[in-house]
């Protein structure tokens, strides 16, 4: 606070003396009580970063050195608002005329080569056959009676004079893989009888033989005396288990004799008609092996649409079959080829690999016969048809006439010519035409290759369906006569196959073939070469050596004074632009190194731009010149526009903030070769190359450490001026309650800034330090100093404040037109009951 406050406490008391000495009889001394507010301005301050930072604080810094002093401001467009300098330094030009003994020398690539191709034609035989087998069904039938038994038993006979009705009944039992049996026309029931160990007379007849279901129902029956006994079982059902009663008289014999027994035994004569319940389980049939050939000159194929169709007649319902199940196990098979399992229906094909051997096919059929009907058919069949038909290949393996060549090599000496002037030579084209009769998908690659062309495996594709031309090498490819051994030009080309091709077996692989249809291919190759552009290697004047500056050296020791040691700069990028009318939009390039020599802390410094120590000469590829505005820009004024893309863009940064004394850059450029264009050697108003270096400075700056970008300082004093007891002003200051400061600002510099106040004694050490952030925008701050810091600042002398507007430390990027308006003062506010003795 300025000596103000106390001064202005002191005019009133004066004032309230001068009014007492008025009337010096009344009074004897006078009380203040007051409580008021003081105000100091301490006045305003405009700051803009130009002021930080400008082209002219730049220009002190360059000097007249010649490599800084084409100084100028730069904008990449209107709407650029980054704070950035360029230095441009123009560095020198190279002549040279590229048409002598070129043009002439490369006529001769005008002229072309080509090659007929023999036509190849293939045809593969439609593959549609169908074969028929028979499969006899009468074991069946046989598998019916051998589940049938006919029982046969055993009866004790009593010999007895005139004994009459004698009755035997045995249960039969005919098997269990059935539940009834039903015969056909004229079908019997055959009863054998015969009587054994009989007295010489015993004598015997049958009166009547049934035959009786389970539970003695009758089934058939015989009276009549008849020998052998037949009974009728036309058309009436037989079950498992049945019964046999004999009825039956005797006479004579010996009523003493024992042993004589009766045998009988059983049969059925006529053929089956119906059998219901049947459980023979599975009757397996073998098919006899069937042979469909296979027609066609190839050694394997893929199918890609194919199948077997395997059908079956009649179905068993037809013949009133029930429950008798089928079950195939055929199996397709070819030596060396197909083998598939089978079933009845249609079985796919495709994905499967065949050749041209005989498909076999053999395997069984298996009848599954559970709770089953059989009825008899006569002479039932069942008929299998196997259709064998391919209706495409995904891929067929051809073999190939001995003749059949894929490759073909032909050759032509190089003119001398082109060996003495021309480095290398940038071939446009070598046009290809063939007619691919091939179907779909059997696109034909034609690979060209060349040792003196050094084109290795360069493949163009033709589509099958006819007859196409195409490019190969479209962008060119490169020739160098000198470096050809043989002193010829030689070119393989070789035909592929998307399938491939086997050379050794000569086996060809065609996509995509429908038997039946014919393919082919051919066509003509046909060469042509023709020259786009030439890679020239001047034999003199191709190298520049120098240095920036030419004398002496550049000195940036004054960024230190302006950075103060604490800022570094960023981002700060060298830019080398090589161009040439002739040249540009090509791709040619120089080579060369660029380096800066300095001193940084006592040692010797090289930092590579373009280079290194270890690899030498590096490519520098010529680019679009910079444009006519740039050259001719008002330079009073910001330069504005985007540049082209550089050369070399190095980052220079640890080069600006080492601050050297004596910068030197060094470069040594050479022209090695050069790309021309046969329009190149009929314009020769400017074959000259010419070299650029901008150094661009953006304002992307870093701080290590918090920095005052500036300062106001007052020479202030809160304390007493004397200590002397009684003093009326030390005693108006000790009433001071607070003080504060207040500021008033406009930001607009895009930056956290930040406000501090110092109040410093006279020995220069921090008593208070108060800080506050400053916002973007127009804002106000308020800095407090309550009594007791007020107290501690009254106490010292000569009391020194310093106001600081603060850039804290980390990194920015300043703007164009960034500014900050401020204007502050300090308020007190006073608290005073006091009496002063006046007399």
């Amino acid at each position: 606070m300025k000596r103000f406050n106390k001064y202005v406490l002191a005019a009133l008391i004066i004032l309230a003396a001068a009014i007492l000495s008025c009337k010096p009889a009344i009074f004897k001394g006078i009380t203040i009580k007051a409580k008021p507010e003081l105000r100091l301005n301490l006045g305003s301050k405009d700051f803009s970063f130009e002021e930080f930072i400008s082209e002219k604080k730049i220009s002190e810094m360059a000097g007249n050195d010649p490599l800084l002093k084409n100084l100028f401001r730069y904008k990449k467009d209107a709407n650029d608002n980054e704070l950035k300098f360029m230095f441009h330094y123009p560095v020198t030009d190279l002549n040279f005329n590229m048409k002598t003994n070129i043009e002439d020398n490369l006529k001769q690539f005008k002229e072309g080569l080509s090659k007929t191709l023999e036509n190849k034609e293939f045809t593969i035989p439609e593959i549609n056959k169908t074969q028929s087998y028979e499969v006899d069904l009468s074991h069946i039938k046989d598998e019916i009676n051998k589940a049938v038994t006919f029982p046969a038993f055993v009866a004790p006979i009593h010999e007895a004079s005139g004994n009459a009705g004698i009755t035997i009944t045995r249960d039969l039992n005919l098997g269990s893989k059935f539940e009834s049996l039903t015969f056909g026309s004229g079908a019997t029931f055959d009863i054998s009888t015969k009587i054994e160990n009989a007295s010489p007379d015993f004598k015997f007849n049958f009166t009547k033989i049934e035959l009786l279901t389970e539970s003695e129902e009758n089934i058939s029956s015989w009276s009549d005396n008849s020998i052998p006994v037949r009974l009728n079982i036309e058309d009436k059902k037989l079950y498992p288990k049945m019964k046999l009663r004999l009825t039956l008289n005797t006479s004579d014999g010996n009523p003493s004799h024992n042993g004589t027994i009766l045998k009988v035994s059983t049969d059925i004569s006529g053929p089956l008609k119906e059998a219901t319940g049947l459980n023979l389980g599975t009757i397996t049939q073998n098919i006899t092996e069937q042979t469909i050939p296979v027609e066609g000159d190839f050694k394997e194929a893929l199918i890609e649409t194919g199948s077997i169709v395997i059908t079956k007649s009649p179905d068993f319902s037809e013949y009133g079959w029930e429950n008798i199940g089928l079950n195939f196990n055929i199996n397709a098979e070819q030596d060396g080829g197909l083998n598939k399992a089978l079933t009845v229906g249609d079985n796919n094909l495709n994905g499967t690999t065949i050749n041209n051997n005989p498909v076999k096919i053999k395997g069984n059929v298996e009848f599954t016969i559970n709770n089953a009907t059989y009825k008899d058919v006569g002479d039932p069949k069942l008929n299998l048809a196997f259709t064998f038909k391919i209706q495409k290949f995904k891929y067929i393996k051809v073999k190939m006439p001995d003749t059949f060549n894929p490759v073909y090599t032909y050759e032509q000496p190089i003119p001398e010519t082109l060996k003495e002037w021309v480095k290398e030579i940038y071939i446009s084209k070598i046009d290809l035409t063939m007619d691919n009769q091939l179907p779909t998908d059997n696109d034909i690659g034609v690979t060209i290759s060349s040792t003196a062309f050094g084109l290795s495996e360069s493949t163009v594709t033709f589509p099958a369906g006819g007859k196409n031309t195409k490019t190969i090498q479209k962008n060119g490819f490169t020739f160098k006569p000198a470096a050809v051994d043989s002193g010829q030009i030689d070119m393989k080309t070789k035909i592929t196959f998307p399938g491939g091709y086997d050379e050794g077996n000569k086996i060809l692989t065609i996509n995509n073939v429908e038997p039946g249809t014919p393919v082919s291919m051919g066509g003509e190759l046909k060469l042509t070469i023709d020259w786009n552009s030439a890679k020239i290697t001047p034999k003199t004047n191709n190298t520049l050596k120098g240095t920036f500056p030419k004398e002496g050296a550049t000195d940036l020791s004054k960024i230190k004074e302006f950075t103060k040691g604490n800022m570094k700069f960023k981002d700060v990028n060298l830019y080398i632009y090589a161009n040439s009318e002739i040249l540009k939009g090509q791709n040619n390039k120089i080579k060369g190194k660029i380096y800066a020599e300095y001193t940084k802390e006592g040692a010797s410094q090289s930092k590579y731009i373009l280079g290194s120590a270890d690899t030498g000469l590096s490519d520098i590829q010529f680019i679009e010149q910079l444009p006519d505005s740039f050259y001719n820009r008002d330079k009073t004024k910001p330069y504005t526009g985007k540049l082209p893309k550089a050369s070399i863009t190095k980052d220079i940064s640890e080069i600006l903030n080492a601050a050297p004394n004596d910068l030197k850059i060094k470069y040594e450029i050479k022209l090695e070769e050069i790309e021309i264009t046969p329009n190149d050697l009929t314009n020769t108003s400017n074959q000259k190359m010419n070299l650029d270096l901008l150094l661009e400075i953006p304002l992307k700056i870093n701080f290590d450490k918090d920095t005052d970008i500036f300062t106001i300082t007052r020479n202030d004093s809160l304390s007493s001026i004397s200590q002397a007891q009684g003093d009326p002003v030390n005693e108006v200051m000790n009433a001071v309650r607070n003080i504060k400061m207040h500021i008033e600002y406009e930001n607009r510099t895009g930056l956290q800034l930040a406000a501090k106040v110092i109040f410093k004694n006279k020995g220069g050490t921090n008593i208070l330090e108060k800080e506050l952030k400053m916002l973007n925008g127009n804002n106000n701050l308020t800095l407090e100093i309550n009594a007791e810091e007020a107290e501690k600042l009254k106490k010292q002398e000569n009391l020194l404040t310093e106001f600081k507007i603060m850039l804290p430390k980390g990194d920015y990027t300043l703007t164009n037109g960034s500014s900050l308006k401020l204007k502050a003062h300090i308020s007190s506010k006073l608290d005073i009951n006091k009496e002063f003795k006046i007399f």
